[in-house]
């Protein structure tokens, strides 16, 4: 599990109990264990969060889930609108535990039905978990989020490896005690590296063709206007993959293909309007996944982090108008989705475990300066090679037979 001292976590600002003492009522139907939270209690509205804390016996197989199902319907569906969180259980889903432990439901892991205005009053709400689960103090709650990466300063310092080549100011700067100089030091020594940071050479014609990427500087983005800023929670058409595509980030790759054939200052300081923004309002969960939207969906930080974000950060490193903080943050971003895709790799077997190792091996190419790049190009080479042997037939069709695939 990725160690979550390392991060700053969110701070809460009240909360209500909506069930203090032991539940845990079956269903011999399902298989499950769980119990309706009452939806009376406290400021629904201005929540984010239901903690509880969850006993899970020996072996425990399944998923914890939640149901928020709200009274309003948006206009032409043909079901109420809601939310539900579904987390897998497993050492492989990365929610292994035996006995109590707290557990979090964060509203950003939820995937949603409908275009819901938040959580509002819900008309029933339910959580429960594989036979013999139990849930005790179970709580709603406010917090206060803050902006992305979760990874402090002085934990990413610590993640570098000052004995790689290129790093000798980094480790003179820290030696003095001097933070920001080190950090300085590394996005210098990154520039001047000559590392190529891309996923892969850029496919196509070397053409200059640049209108898809100016309309995505104008805020022109998979069939909205956002001229004054993207909003990453929003849902306009109420379709739950359209929520989750928005956090694939490819139209990154566009502006970076842009900015290399055109040489537009541009495109580059697009890219880094972006994602600087991105990053600030998506911070990853801490210690949870579930569901969709930026981190919940494995396939979907396996996908940003593999073209999108690598494709940007080679682009930020190349050119001198960027940032610093811009290039520190994509690397500590980097640094937060390989652990994150190594603490809840998915399961059971399924076309995403071959992204999910992929990324996680690239990540360890692309920033070698990082004391875990071994073990992410291992871990990551280990996982492709493992689905392989569990995923392609000996006629080298894939087991789920899609002649896409």
């Amino acid at each position: 599990m990725m160690d979550t001292r390392l991060l700053r976590d969110d701070e809460v600002t009240a909360e209500w109990m909506l069930a203090g003492g032991e539940h845990a009522e079956g269903n011999q139907a399902s298989g499950e264990a769980g119990f309706a939270l009452p939806v009376d209690i406290g400021s629904w509205d201005g929540t984010s969060e239901i903690r509880a804390e969850v006993f899970l016996p020996p072996g425990a197989d399944g998923a914890i889930r939640c149901d928020i199902d709200l009274p309003t319907r948006t206009e032409g569906f043909d079901t109420d609108d809601g939310f539900w969180f579904d987390a897998l259980l497993g050492e492989r889903a990365g929610n292994c535990w035996e006995g109590w432990r707290e557990f979090r439901f964060p509203s950003e892991c939820f995937y949603v039905r409908g275009i819901p205005t938040g959580w509002q009053r819900p008309r029933r709400a339910r959580i429960s978990g594989p036979e013999g689960t139990r849930f005790r103090n179970v709580r709603l709650v406010s917090r206060r989020i803050p902006d992305g990466p979760r990874l402090t300063d002085e934990a990413f310092l610590d993640q570098i490896d000052a004995s790689a080549p290129g790093m000798e100011a980094v480790a003179t700067a820290r030696a003095r005690g001097d933070g920001p100089a080190a950090l300085s030091a590394f996005v210098a020594a990154l520039r001047h590296s000559g590392h190529d940071r891309r996923a892969a050479e850029p496919a196509g014609p070397e053409a200059t063709d640049t209108a898809e990427a100016d309309e995505i500087l104008a805020g022109r983005i998979m069939g909205q206007e956002w001229s004054a800023g993207i909003d990453w929670n929003a849902n306009p058409v109420g379709y739950i993959e359209w929520s989750i595509v928005i956090h694939f980030l490819r139209y990154l790759s566009t502006l970076a293909d842009a900015w290399r054939l055109s040489g537009a200052d541009r495109y580059a300081l697009g890219i880094e309007r972006i994602v600087v923004d991105w990053m600030r309002r998506s911070p990853m969960p801490v210690g949870v996944r579930a569901g969709g939207l930026a981190w919940g969906h494995s396939l979907v930080v396996a996908m940003r982090a593999f073209g999108p974000l690598l494709d940007s950060f080679d682009a930020l490193l190349r050119f001198p108008g960027t940032t610093e903080r811009a290039i520190i943050d994509l690397a500590k971003s980097l640094w937060e989705h390989a652990e994150y895709l190594l603490a809840f790799e998915s399961h059971p077997i399924a076309n995403k475990g071959f992204a999910e190792g992929r990324t996680v091996a690239a990540i360890g190419c692309v920033l070698p300066e990082l004391r875990s790049a071994g073990r992410w190009r291992t871990e990551g080479f280990e996982r492709l090679l493992g689905q392989m042997d569990a995923q392609i037939l000996p006629d080298g069709a894939s087991y789920e037979l899609t002649p896409g695939y």
